[in-house]
């Protein structure tokens, strides 16, 4: 049975940090850093298209109101 050590002399330690890999690993994290900026931009813009929504239904409220208001008047 080999007996296997781990030292930063090692092989696997060596192959592990090479550029190539570094690189692989930096473009694995850019391609999760644009997805989660994504989705954040998805939902806000998806809570403005809300919050519009809302308040143009205050707004139509508002004017059913004056307008019921001046009926009376």
């Amino acid at each position: 049975m080999k007996n296997y050590t781990f030292s930063p002399e090692s092989e696997l330690h060596q192959l592990s940090w090479t550029p190539f890999n570094r690189k692989r690993q930096q473009g694995a994290s850019l391609i999760m850093v644009l997805i989660v900026l994504t989705v954040v931009s998805l939902l806000g813009v998806a809570g403005i298209q809300i919050s519009m929504m809302s308040e143009r239904g205050a707004r139509n409220d508002r004017d059913q109101q004056i307008a019921w208001q001046a009926a009376e008047a």
